[in-house]
C-alpha cells in the first residue's frame, strides 16, 4: 500500500480549486459549511442525518478516523477550496476500494451556495483520474439517494 500512497498527490489543482487531503485544520470550515448547507445536505448524504450531530466531538472524532484510514490507503478524503477565495467548495470522497476487484465508491456533497456551478463535476474528474491512475481501480461507482 505504501507504493501507491506514494503516488497520490497531496496538492491537485483544477481550473478553479485546489484539492487535498482533508486534516485537522479543515474540520471547523467543514463543519461550519455542513451547517449552512444543512436544508439541502441531510436531503441526500446518508451520515448527514442529525444536525446537531455535526457539531459534537463525535463527529469530529469519525472524521478524524477517516483521516487515519486515508493515511493506510484504504480511502481518500479531499477538501477542495476555490482558488479565488479560500472557502471551502465541494468534499469529494474514494472509499470502500477493493484492490483485489479494482473497484471502489466515490462520493461528495457541495455547499449549497456552491451549487450548480459544475465545481462537483470538475472536483470529480480530479479525483476519478486519482482512483483509476493512482490507485489502480478499473471501477468506481457512485451511490446516491432516492431523488438525487
Amino acid at each position: 500500500m505504501k507504493s501507491i500512497l506514494a503516488t497520490v498527490p497531496r496538492r491537485i489543482e483544477t481550473p478553479r480549486m485546489v484539492i487535498t487531503p482533508r486534516g485537522e485544520d479543515d474540520y471547523p470550515a467543514i463543519t461550519k459549511s455542513l451547517c449552512e448547507s444543512w436544508d439541502d445536505v441531510h436531503h441526500w448524504v446518508a451520515w448527514a442525518d442529525d444536525l446537531n450531530r455535526i457539531k459534537t466531538p463525535a463527529f469530529i472524532g469519525s472524521m478524524r478516523q477517516m483521516d487515519r484510514d486515508f493515511a493506510i490507503g484504504a480511502k481518500y478524503f479531499g477538501v477542495a477550496r476555490l482558488k479565488s477565495t479560500g472557502e471551502i467548495g465541494p468534499q469529494v470522497t474514494l472509499y470502500h476500494m477493493n484492490h483485489d476487484s479494482h473497484v471502489g465508491e466515490c462520493g461528495y456533497w457541495t455547499p449549497t451556495k456552491l451549487a450548480r456551478q459544475g465545481l462537483t463535476t470538475e472536483a470529480m474528474a480530479a479525483l476519478l483520474r486519482i482512483g483509476f491512475n493512482q490507485y489502480g481501480l478499473q471501477k468506481i461507482v457512485a451511490n446516491h439517494s432516492d431523488g438525487n
